[in-house]
């Protein structure tokens, strides 16, 4: 029921929070369509044209100004409908609470505005409810909130049924990747390690024999564990699950560290990084023609030194995203370019889209920000037997032990399929 008063509620605010979209469809279209004739004008550019020109580019503006006021309004909206919503399940949580603090039926409800009625008289106007019912003994003894002994204990106070957590950033490569499931402590992997050579060859002459070469590329499995202890009081006394936080966070915590190995990791007892070091990976890398940072022309060189066939996108942290947003081209305008999220169409950066790598590196002297890689070629993650969850009740002095181990693993299967950016000193 309450639920359903919500939805009504805060239905209509969503509803015009959203409304306008076909108006925001014509404006791209309007951009699109003006855009084609800036390249087309820019293509038989002479001087009579700059008026044109310029009328064009007043127009333009007022186009991409007329969306973001509409994207601003669009967003203003969506977070008001969710303050509102917050705020009218609060105020009917209080008012639960409330009605099941009264005595039951309607003779309990009269009897809580009989107490407020002495109360508010006694406290606000100094009147005298002796000849009500209340002697001095009871005015001077009323139950009262802010002192224990007369009545503070009794006061009820108020839990938010939610634990606040922090945002643990993890990285996406297990949706980037190839994964295999085994049941080894290693997995083998094969791969072609040169193509056999050809030649045209004159009559009578002599044929050139060569061979294909072939290599075998080994996987090894880590184990990855996570141990904790509580006392059975806390287990029992709690007013959460610990139980279920316990695992939770066990799991968060892995898959933060297994993103961190798939990205950095030197193979020491770990998963092998796809950014460890260039001679344990074989990955090529380009140094930028800037001292301590990188251009667009960079960006563009990268995806040459990848070959075709593949499926690349770039790769790099939040905090390199936003530098690379406030790059130019020649002509001043921002190489990020934006998507169409309706339509399925994603964000892009020199026309290829982009994923967030929270392990790699900022953008600095000698530092490795940027990759350009088809990561399910390039990557193999690689996830042996089951996970192994053990609950011990029977630790000594009152405790129980949760046990969390993992057995996986990762490296770089083609070096080829990845090419690095790294910043000149």
């Amino acid at each position: 029921m309450k639920r359903t008063m919500l939805s009504c509620l805060i239905a209509p605010t969503i509803k015009m929070a959203f409304d306008g979209d076909e108006d925001v469809g014509a404006v791209v279209a309007e951009l699109r369509k003006t855009h084609e004739q800036m390249q087309q004008k820019m293509a038989n550019f002479d001087t009579k044209g700059l008026p044109e020109m310029q009328q064009k580019m007043d127009h333009l503006n007022g186009l991409i100004d007329k969306q973001e006021e509409k994207n601003q309004t669009l967003v203003i909206e969506i977070e008001k409908g969710k303050a509102r919503e917050d705020e009218l399940k609060s105020h009917m949580e209080r008012i639960e609470k409330q009605l099941v603090r009264l005595p039951g039926g309607t003779e309990g409800f009269e009897q809580k505005a009989k107490e407020l009625e002495f109360l508010e008289g006694y406290v606000k106007k100094g009147q005298d409810f002796s000849q009500k019912g209340m002697s001095d003994i009871e005015k001077k003894q009323y139950l009262r909130s802010d002192v224990n002994e007369e009545g503070g204990f009794l006061m009820d106070e108020s839990y938010n049924d939610m634990i606040i957590k922090p945002i643990t950033e993890i990285s996406p490569i297990r949706q980037l990747a190839t994964i295999r499931q085994i049941d080894g402590l290693t997995e083998n992997q094969y791969r072609r390690d040169s193509l056999v050579k050809v030649y045209h060859t004159g009559e009578g002459e002599e044929f050139q024999e060569s061979n294909s070469k072939y290599g075998k590329l080994q996987i090894p499995v880590h184990s990855l564990t996570g141990e904790t202890k509580i006392t059975n009081r806390a287990l029992l006394g709690s007013r959460f699950n610990m139980e279920t936080e316990i695992m939770d966070d066990m799991r968060e915590a892995i898959a933060e560290l297994q993103g961190r190995m798939f990205t950095k990791g030197d193979g020491e007892g770990r998963p092998q990084g796809f950014m460890a070091d260039e001679s344990k990976t074989q990955i090529s890398r380009r140094n930028s023609g800037s001292a301590n940072s990188f251009d667009f022309d960079d960006l563009i060189n990268l995806t040459g030194d990848l070959k075709s066939g593949y499926n690349p996108m770039y790769g790099f942290n939040r905090r390199t995203g936003a530098f690379i947003r406030t790059l130019k081209d020649d002509r001043g305008a921002y190489i990020w370019q934006s998507g169409n999220m309706a339509a399925g169409v994603p964000n892009t950066i020199n026309g290829y889209q982009y994923v967030e790598v929270i392990d790699m590196d900022d953008v600095g002297a000698g530092t490795e920000p940027v990759i350009f890689a088809d990561f399910r070629r390039m990557y193999t993650i690689v996830d042996a037997f089951n996970a192994i969850i053990l609950r011990n009740p029977y630790k000594t002095n009152g405790f129980v032990e949760f046990t969390m181990e993992m057995f996986y693993g990762g490296q770089v299967v083609l070096p080829e399929a990845g090419k690095i950016l790294k910043c000149a000193v």
